[in-house]
């Protein structure tokens, strides 16, 4: 098999950074507005303000960190794949220690929800937020391993017809 080498999209990027900086000034413009202008219980703008701000602030740093990345945001070889398009991604996934592939979507946005063997293990090894975002997708989900083609710059159903193609050669389950 040929490497198959997945750039990620800076015009994705972009427009999320846009976007959070968006959000982010958004969070402030709420916090200087005079707290009697609109009909919410005391507070409640300034909590929703704080929340905005400490929320898209992440997307700010983890888009302008993408901005500068070179590195693909995913590669797919004969020995398996080398995750980069995330905040909390996998590295590289050896093809035996994946068990299992399904489709989920949150929110009109599609997922390749990847079981692994050592999924627990991979956890365990995780530090601060990302262990904390890997626990909430094992939770929902069924694996701490996501895949959204959100930045990349690739099609989904191109990318799951790969990996379910390399999976079906050496035999694991695919649920849709």
């Amino acid at each position: 098999m040929e490497p198959i080498v997945i750039k990620l999209s800076k015009k994705k990027i972009i427009l999320w950074l846009t976007l959070s900086i968006g959000f982010v000034a958004l969070g402030f413009w709420l916090l200087s507005l005079d707290k009697g202008v609109l009909s919410l219980p005391k507070g409640t703008v300034t909590l929703i303000a704080i929340l905005d701000i400490v929320l898209f602030s992440f997307g700010v740093v983890f888009n302008f960190k993408k901005l500068l990345d070179n590195k693909p945001g995913m590669i797919i070889t004969e020995e398996g794949i080398t995750d980069n398009s995330s905040a909390i991604s996998m590295g590289f996934v050896p093809w035996e220690d994946i068990i299992g592939l399904s489709v989920n979507v949150v929110n009109n946005q599609k997922y390749l929800t990847v079981r692994l063997r050592d999924m627990d293990a991979r956890i365990e090894q995780a530090k601060g937020l990302r262990k904390y975002f890997m626990e909430v997708n094992n939770n929902n989900f069924g694996s701490g391993f996501q895949v959204s083609t959100t930045i990349l710059d690739y099609n989904f159903d191109d990318l799951y017809n790969i990996i379910v193609q390399q999976l079906k050669l050496r035999g694991v389950e695919i649920h849709n």
